[in-house]
């Protein structure tokens, strides 16, 4: 999906569409719906605006294979997913009648499925789609998948269809309960069903209740309360504790009779626990929310909430580290909790409730948290003179601004003053909501829910205002103080830096600058100057590598042959007890092994060392010459140099001169095991290069005894194959077996740094179709799934080419691989 945006820009859409007609064979509409359908994720507009929406609604057809319809709900639910304008254009397009026809049992499991999640995708949050879904009848075939027959991926996809149909839509609720879909949900809650389910649906019954009383009562009477208590528990995962509690929230929302039942199901423990620090914030939100609804006007649930520990652990949401949604709902329960209760009153204060909730006050916290902020104070201090004080005490501690003290101070003393004209104007049940007082003054989010407080001396703001503001004068004159303090020091101890340096000549100062200027990186590279050269100095090296041991370094410039005989790109290091053959346009080293050289212990370098002389050789028969001649003088202490082998003369003359150092027995019966090494070394430079490769790449490199570490001879020879010089049947030939090779293992033939650039050559105008559709296949199969070779394929300009084969005039073959290869690319 990294290119999917690359693709896109290619004009891959436009290309795709045009290979989608009622006449095209289903397996390129398989690949082409599938490429569409991932493109949608990254690119949902611009699949739109292309035209593809009105033919991917035309495969949803009875006469369509299985395995389309399954790729076009998939496509469709992309194009869809929180997208309200592709929702609108989707359904205006007829989609919706023939997705629920998907719903019916004559389907497969699969193709339920993606119906499943593409009618949830277009109706959810779209007041209009849900209507239209549920007037096409897709409620009751829905609430039939949900029965136990049925696979749990298809219960999993129904029930969120059905929770998006009824999300803040009373109608549907109504619908979806009366098809009888509540003792099927309830049942789905049970432990024996897998986590995702239970998740889904917990989540259709919360939205089934909320704000529908009726509702509520058929869903505590099907017995659902019990196992959504039960999913409270400490080993349910998080996401299914979260919307258990949201359900039960729901549930108990202003109903008269679920509190009590929820409570006697024992939900108020677990509760409470999940308003720990150990558990995430939605989970810590959730519970909160179920929880005030229990304790509401309920002096008993108060009571065992309290002896739970719910007190403490709802003030620890007040701190500043806590999301703002939470210390929103966890202030509103607190004074759910203490209301009307003054043993709860008193044990909150005691527990510190007081401070936190004024500090929530301030003119920084958002108008939603102020609101429950005040909301529990006013529960906090009602007919608890005790707590009034602890209150204006609270405020008087209170470090902020005057803007914000003032706030402070008007919402508290609303709280402890009758300001306005009706004191009980809003009900103890609802939280506080900002509004204007009777008189037309604003009342800072706080409205009176209490009977008159009394109170022994009342607070006097004006006075609390002045002293407030003269301490914030005091705490400003010595901030002041201090400055200039702390300014003073500075200067002084700048004045007598400056004596100081007076006192030094001017070389004296010039040295001391120059020496406190010089960087890490100057000193570094002054002392590597002063390193011998082959210690880690500078050297002049082109890699810039230490040797591992002495020795001769050839390095060889011949792509071909390099392509033989060299490791993958990510392979440094040859086996000890070689000398090294130095590959100038690859860095990879080749290595002979050290019997060829009559010697065991002779190291190798990886890499060329910047110390030891280079000796260039432009082919195969120069490579060999002059490692021959290396090997024979490989066991002496000192790396030898090499004589620059400028042509091809040299190269036969050096090759001729060293052969008698080659004499030996050892060597010769090494020679006779392995025929391709004397033919290389036999064949002189003017001979055709071409055949030299021919015997490389049909000789079982992993026979030879060259000591090099090939990890599969097998991609090595295939990839030579398809190099451009050789022959169109080697090329078909190479670039079947890389597939077949790259479908085992992807990563193994992406790690040789010429397989997916010598692929992508075949891509050309002037290779026949037939080795294009093997090529396409090939980097299809390598970019499977695997990012790294995904961005590895679009480096090597693949993407271009690839769309070009979904043009009209390619064969049918070559557009079914390319929209398949384009769809593994994105």
């Amino acid at each position: 999906m990294k290119d999917s945006t690359k693709v896109a820009d290619a004009g891959a859409i436009p290309h795709l569409l045009s290979l989608l007609s009622a006449f095209t064979p289903w397996m390129i509409q398989l690949d082409v719906v599938g490429a569409l359908g991932i493109l949608a994720i990254n690119n949902q507009g611009k699949v739109a605006a292309a035209g593809a929406i009105p033919p991917l609604v035309a495969l949803l057809s009875p006469f369509t294979a299985a395995k389309v319809l399954e790729a076009t709900a998939t496509a469709l639910s992309n194009i869809v997913q929180y997208n309200p304008d592709n929702q609108g254009k989707v359904a205006s397009a007829g989609a919706i009648l023939p997705l629920v026809a998907l719903f019916s049992a004559n389907y497969p499991p699969n193709v339920q499925i993606r119906a499943g999640r593409a009618l949830g995708n277009l109706v959810g949050d779209n007041p209009g789609n849900q209507d239209k879904a549920a007037s096409a009848g897709a409620i009751p075939p829905l609430v039939a998948l949900l029965s136990a027959c049925t696979s749990v991926h298809v219960q999993d996809e129904a029930a969120h269809a059905l929770g998006t149909l009824v999300h803040h839509n009373p109608g549907n609720q109504d619908k979806v309960a009366s098809a009888g879909a509540i003792l099927p949900l309830t049942a789905l809650l049970s432990a024996s069903t897998p986590a995702h389910v239970q998740d889904k649906a917990a989540c259709v019954l919360a939205h089934l209740v909320r704000y529908n009383p009726g509702n509520q009562g058929k869903v505590a009477s099907a017995g659902a309360i019990p196992p959504l208590v039960a999913l409270l528990s400490a080993s349910t995962p998080a996401n299914v504790q979260h919307m258990a509690a949201y359900a039960l929230g729901n549930l108990v929302f202003d109903h008269p009779d679920n509190p009590d039942k929820v409570a006697a199901a024992g939900a108020i423990p677990p509760l409470v626990a999940l308003l720990s620090a150990c558990t995430s914030a939605d989970v810590q939100h959730n519970a909160a929310y179920a929880l005030g609804y229990v304790v509401l006007n309920n002096p008993d649930n108060q009571g065992k909430a309290a002896s739970a520990g719910a007190i403490p652990l709802l003030i620890a949401l007040l701190s500043a580290s806590t999301p703002a949604h939470v210390q929103d709902m966890a202030a509103c329960t607190l004074g759910k909790l203490v209301g009307d209760n003054p043993v709860n009153q008193d044990k909150a204060a005691s527990a510190g409730a007081i401070p936190p909730l004024v500090t929530l006050l301030s003119a920084c916290t958002p108008a939603h948290v102020q609101d429950n902020a005040a909301y529990a104070l006013v529960h906090l201090v009602d007919n608890n003179t005790g707590n009034q004080g602890k209150a204006a005490d609270a405020v008087r501690a209170a470090n902020s601004t005057p803007p914000g003290v003032q706030e402070k101070l008007n919402m508290l003393h609303e709280a402890l003053h009758d300001v306005c004209s009706c004191r009980d104007c809003v009900s103890k049940s609802k939280p506080m909501k900002a509004q204007t007082s009777h008189e037309g003054g604003s009342t800072s989010g706080l409205q009176h829910s209490m009977a008159p407080i009394s109170v022994v001396e009342p607070v006097d703001s004006d006075t609390l205002m002045q002293e407030l503001l003269e301490e914030e004068e005091r705490e400003k004159a010595a901030k002041e103080a201090k400055a200039t303090t702390k300014k003073e020091k500075k200067q002084r101890q700048k004045e007598k830096k400056k004596g100081k340096e007076k006192g030094k000549s001017k070389d004296e100062r010039v040295a001391a600058y120059q020496v406190s200027e010089v960087g890490d990186k100057d000193a570094e590279k002054h002392l590597m100057q002063q390193q011998p050269a082959g210690e880690g100095g500078a050297g002049g090296g082109r890699g810039g590598v230490e040797p591992s041991g002495s020795g001769v370094v050839v390095q060889v410039e011949d792509r071909e042959l390099v392509l033989a005989l060299s490791e993958p790109a990510d392979t440094r290091s040859p086996a000890p007890g070689s000398s090294a053959i130095g590959i100038a346009n690859r860095s990879v080293a080749t290595a002979l092994p050290a019997d060829v050289a009559g010697t065991s212990d002779t190291s190798a370098a990886a890499i060329t060392p910047a110390t030891t002389p280079v000796a260039t050789a432009d082919d195969a028969t120069t490579l060999i010459a002059s490692s021959t001649a290396t090997a024979a003088a490989a066991p002496s202490a000192v790396a030898e140099p090499v004589v620059d082998v400028a042509d091809r003369s040299a190269a036969a003359s050096a090759s001729s001169a060293s052969a008698p150092s080659l004499a030996s027995n050892q060597q010769q019966q090494w020679q006779q095991q392995h025929p391709i090494l004397q033919v290389i070394m036999s064949r002189t430079a003017d001979q055709n290069l071409e055949q030299t490769q021919c015997m490389v790449s049909n000789t079982r490199l992993d026979k030879i005894g060259y000591g090099l570490s090939f990890r599969d001879p097998e991609i090595l020879r295939n990839i030579l194959r398809i190099s451009p010089t050789s022959k169109l049947t080697d090329k078909r030939i190479g670039a079947y077996e890389l597939q077949n090779l790259a479908l085992k293992d992807s990563n193994k033939v992406a790690s040789y740094a010429s397989a997916i650039p010598n692929l992508v050559a075949l891509l050309s105008p002037e290779i026949p179709s037939d080795i294009q559709e093997v090529v396409v296949g090939a980097l299809g199969h390598l970019a499977l799934d695997n990012p790294d070779n995904q961005v590895k394929v679009a480096s090597a300009g693949a993407i271009p080419l690839v769309v070009a084969l979904l043009s009209a005039s390619s064969p049918a073959n070559a557009q079914k691989m390319a929209a398949c290869a384009l769809g593994n690319l994105v």
